[in-house]
């Protein structure tokens, strides 16, 4: 972490609005808040090493990360890793993001490149699936989060793991109709009815932007209705 990207980014969330993101993970908050100067162990690059490599497992999650950026991880055969690239309707996608002020770069605004880098993407991931079936699978957003026990199942098969009591209740706070997850426009909540918000865009966008939608991404949509998640029965 020192002197590296990760001490970059934890000293710009200790300074930004998102500098309770370090505490959403309960295995580092629950060893490093108020035992220094509040939270500060929180972002000190030395101690959430060093506390990461006390864990097997390490998991990172990433947004609008290309797949071609990671195909020399897959050929690393030092490097255990597994990935699973998450692939959602574009019409949802842009729902999302077309209220978002700060979605005001080409690569997150322009509609024409969102549905062409989602294309290429479900190529080269269709692609490295079958050249490293154990390395990299393909998750579809709609299946996640409306068959939750079934995608889930498949996920941890891939991911070599066994079923978590912690996940029954993941789901039961999560993944169900409940006032308290009704949280429009926070963007970063954690309770959310994720299967309500899988067709949101069909009440959020126009016609004139459904319109453009069919025009310009008709073919990324139709490839992404026919997608199947891996291990989907």
């Amino acid at each position: 972490y020192k002197g590296g990207f990760g001490e970059k980014l934890l000293k710009f969330l200790e300074r930004s609005a998102y500098s309770k993101w370090p505490l959403h993970n309960l295995r580092l908050s629950n060893s490093c808040k108020g035992l220094q100067d509040g939270h500060s162990l929180c972002y000190d690059p030395d101690y959430v090493g060093k506390v990461c490599s006390l864990h097997p497992i390490q998991l990172v999650k990433t947004v609008r990360l290309r797949v071609h950026q990671v195909v020399n991880l897959l050929e690393e055969e030092d490097l255990n890793i597994k990935m699973l690239v998450l692939f959602r309707d574009p019409r949802a996608v842009r729902s999302s993001r077309v209220h978002r002020e700060w979605c005001s770069f080409p690569a997150c605004n322009s509609l024409a490149r969102m549905c062409s880098d989602q294309d290429m993407d479900m190529m080269l991931a269709t692609k490295l699936s079958r050249i490293y079936p154990s390395k990299i699978m393909l998750v579809k957003f709609e299946y996640l989060v409306k068959q939750p026990q079934e995608a889930i199942q498949a996920i941890l098969k891939f991911l070599g793991l066994s079923w978590h009591p912690g996940l029954t209740k993941f789901m039961s706070d999560h993944m169900v109709e409940d006032p308290r997850h009704k949280m429009e426009g926070d963007l970063h909540a954690q309770s959310v009815n994720s299967s309500a918000k899988a067709d949101q865009w069909r009440s959020k966008l126009t016609q004139v932007q459904l319109a453009e939608l069919d025009r310009v991404c008709g073919g990324t949509i139709e490839r992404h209705q026919e997608m199947r998640m891996t291990g989907q029965t």
